[in-house]
């Protein structure tokens, strides 16, 4: 004789199943915002993210399926089922595109650490990916620097150039602002190669050397200060050597004066005290 679970078993729901069922849909409300915000802040990550959204919708619309007046598994099953999709969805995500792996994440990490600007180009020379520093030394969010020309974004001035879709660096250094607010930096432009050796695009990094520059101007007016003093020192000695001489001559030549105006010999005096007058 077969027979149906809801023949012997009355389902009834207590506070309890309610609070696990706004506790769960709170998590997944969680997990949900969570993938989107990996999504937008790295675009690398967004097929892993798509995957793993897909496995936790479908097991959610399994479940919804399931409850409805024809059951689509026994019961007891569609837990199991609903488990069982979005694990595998997100095993599946993880794993295989390797999100977990230490090296890839202690790369992310860097990149998204460090104080140098990163541009991440494609052959073209639009922006694919920008870190942190590189949105805060332009003062701009990322999300209007990604998909636009480094050219437009970086100051006319700045030694980048682009020329039938090959781009190259004329200058090492350029600044941005003017005054005690300028800020100076250098550029390194890397391909982007492959194993084969195929070029598929370009990174641009950009360190800060405004401390530097400012050492060296320092630097420059400190030896500018000590050359002027030198200067002014080796004037200063010549002019010294020369009022000596000049009155070492007319010590001699007003010597010379006295001796012949105390002899009576104006003839003689006359002339040497008009060239001391002189």
């Amino acid at each position: 004789t077969s027979f149906s679970m809801e023949e012997y078993v009355t389902v009834k729901y207590g506070i309890g199943t309610w609070l696990s069922i706004v506790y769960a849909n709170m998590l997944g409300l969680v997990n949900l915002l969570a993938l989107l915000r990996l999504a937008y802040r790295s675009p690398k990550s967004r097929l892993p993210v798509l995957i793993m959204l897909f496995g936790q919708i479908s097991g959610r619309a399994m479940y919804v399926l399931d409850s409805l007046q024809n059951r689509i598994f026994s019961p007891g099953e569609s837990v199991f089922v609903v488990i069982g999709i979005s694990c595998s969805a997100y095993a599946f995500a993880l794993f295989y595109f390797r999100v977990l792996d230490p090296i890839s994440m202690a790369r992310t990490v860097v990149i998204e650490q460090m104080a140098d600007g990163s541009f991440v180009l494609d052959l073209q020379g639009y922006i694919v990916d920008i870190n942190p520093a590189a949105a805060r030394i332009l003062n701009k969010p990322a999300s209007d620097l990604c998909g636009r020309s480094i050219v437009d974004v970086m100051p006319a001035d700045s030694g980048i150039d682009m020329r039938l879709d090959c781009i190259r660096i004329t200058k090492s250094e350029f600044n941005l602002g003017m005054g005690s607010t300028a800020r100076y930096y250098s550029m390194n432009l890397t391909e982007l190669s492959d194993r084969h050796g195929d070029v598929h695009g370009h990174l641009l990094l950009l360190h800060d050397i405004t401390r530097q520059r400012q050492s060296q101007e320092r630097l420059m007016k400190q030896q500018l200060v000590v050359a002027t003093l030198k200067e002014r020192e080796r004037l200063a000695r010549e002019l010294h050597d020369s009022i000596g001489q000049v009155l070492g001559y007319i010590s001699l030549q007003a010597q010379a004066a006295n001796q012949w105006a105390l002899s009576g010999n104006t003839i003689k005096a006359t002339p040497i005290l008009n060239r001391l007058a002189e």
